[in-house]
């Protein structure tokens, strides 16, 4: 991250790192000209680890820079709330650490906050360490002030990453549920308070949510496909939930106040069979959330419940640390042979894109198969904080509606049809003045008739004008 802007073929860590610059430069909710011939930036991105990672961007200057500092801070604020805090409800040291280690070094973890650089999800999670204790400290103590720090961090969560706030929210069930009286009101008055507090991010959101594109994507239906880019989420998506529900019932019959755990979990259980069940899609909300929120979450409570019971008080758990330490070894394997590592890139074709970038006069796009050779979503986002240049495609399709994707997407059907009349026309009306291409597919555009503006040994820049 620190040698490279991210542009290896597999990450979204550039998309935040560009967003991270449109704040500081557009601006929160104002128009912002670089992607999509302009959108509202922040009307359909959580804006949490943005103003948090802002003042680092500041400082450094250097977007991937203060992405990687921020990384790095989440992962420590991260550990010290466990080891910290997590004492109070029950944790030894080692379990404190080991807790931190399972939760942020599972197969899983590694993929989505790491390799793929979500970091405003890992934001997400690091509120949630607090939220989660918070909830569980007063599950069987009196509500007090202290409780109140509920309200900042479930607020952070909202502003962070939708997904988990609405997984997070039915803690707040679990704890209406094993709570009476005026202590009810106390926690119905923590759920809507932050909802009121966020209410400058979450209402224009839902009020002009059919303006992007996040209600066509139906991410949650992924649990439904069993196809080979999706096997391994279908596997772990059955494994996980029987895997809670096990250790639930293993805690549940050690429990010494076995209604009101019943009560507490109760929420979390139900979520998790409606999960397993593959039923969350028919769910408001719940149905546009992707597979892997949802086992983080699952996982959470896995490694919780794990460190809560007693393993040797009978005979026939005494074998569960060994298939615990099974797991871990296959947790391992499966980052050392699926998860993908960082692909240099090809530092010819991207020093002949850099020199192309910076010939660019107006609004670009990238047509051809660039393949594993760089990622070109990567430089839509690298164009604009290296070379301040706009282009009528991007690297956060939400913000947009599927139809402006999709009629884009003629363009580069056309060129791989190598229909020049279709192309040219699709770009005018999406007012595209320039096409980077590479190899064959700068033969195809001179042939087109386009001007010639750049043409290196693999890659090539032509004006429609």
């Amino acid at each position: 991250m620190l040698k490279y802007f991210p542009v290896d073929y597999n990450n979204d860590g550039s998309s935040y790192m560009a967003q991270l610059f449109f704040l500081k430069t557009c601006g929160f909710h104002n128009f912002c000209s670089y992607w999509y011939n302009g959108f509202v930036n922040f009307l359909h991105s959580p804006p949490g680890w943005y103003l948090f990672t802002l003042p680092i961007f500041n400082l450094f200057q250097i977007v991937n820079v203060a992405t990687y500092l921020s990384m790095i801070l989440m992962f420590i604020i991260s550990f010290l709330i466990v080891y910290f805090l997590y004492g109070k409800i029950g944790l030894t040291r080692f379990e404190r650490t080991v807790f931190f280690i399972f939760f942020f070094g599972n197969a899983i973890a590694i993929g989505n906050f790491i390799k793929l650089i979500r970091v405003h999800e890992l934001f997400a999670w690091m509120n949630f360490l607090l939220f989660f204790f918070l909830i569980f400290y007063f599950k069987d103590k009196k509500i007090d002030w202290r409780y109140s720090l509920v309200i900042p961090s479930y607020a952070f969560i909202l502003l962070s990453y939708q997904s988990v706030g609405a997984i997070a929210s039915i803690l707040f069930l679990s704890i209406f549920l094993v709570k009476k009286g005026r202590e009810r009101i106390y926690v119905l008055l923590s759920a809507v308070t932050p909802l009121i507090i966020t209410s400058f991010w979450w209402i224009p959101f839902v009020l002009r949510i059919n303006e992007g594109g996040i209600l066509g994507f139906q991410q949650a239906i992924w649990v439904w496909r069993f196809d080979t880019l999706n096997l391994y989420t279908s596997i772990f998506a059955a494994i996980i939930p029987i895997v809670l529900f096990i250790l639930f019932y293993i805690y549940f019959k050690q429990s010494n106040n076995k209604k009101w755990d019943l009560f507490f979990y109760l929420p979390i259980l139900l979520l998790n069979l409606i999960f397993f069940l593959r039923l969350h899609p028919f769910i408001p909300i719940f149905g546009n959330i992707f597979p892997d929120p949802y086992l983080v979450f699952f996982i959470f409570f896995i490694i919780f419940l794990f460190f809560k019971i007693n393993f040797l008080k009978y005979k026939f758990l005494r074998f569960v640390p060994y298939i615990l330490l099974i797991l871990i070894i296959i947790s391992i394997s499966f980052n050392i042979f699926r998860t993908p590592f960082f692909v240099e890139p090809n530092s010819d074709i991207n020093k002949e894109i850099e020199f192309s970038l910076s010939n660019v006069n107006g609004s670009f796009v990238l047509l051809g198969d660039f393949g594993s050779k760089i990622h070109s979503k990567g430089i839509y986002s690298y164009a604009p904080t290296k070379y301040n240049i706009s282009t009528s495609s991007g690297w956060y399709p939400e913000v947009v509606q599927k139809d402006y994707l999709e009629n884009l997407n003629i363009a580069d059907e056309s060129f791989n049809k190598r229909d020049c009349g279709t192309m040219i026309k699709t770009l005018i009306i999406y007012n595209t003045t320039e096409i980077i291409s590479l190899d064959s597919g700068c033969k195809f555009l001179n042939d087109c008739g386009l001007r010639e503006k750049v043409k290196k040994e693999h890659v090539c820049l032509y004006s429609i004008n």
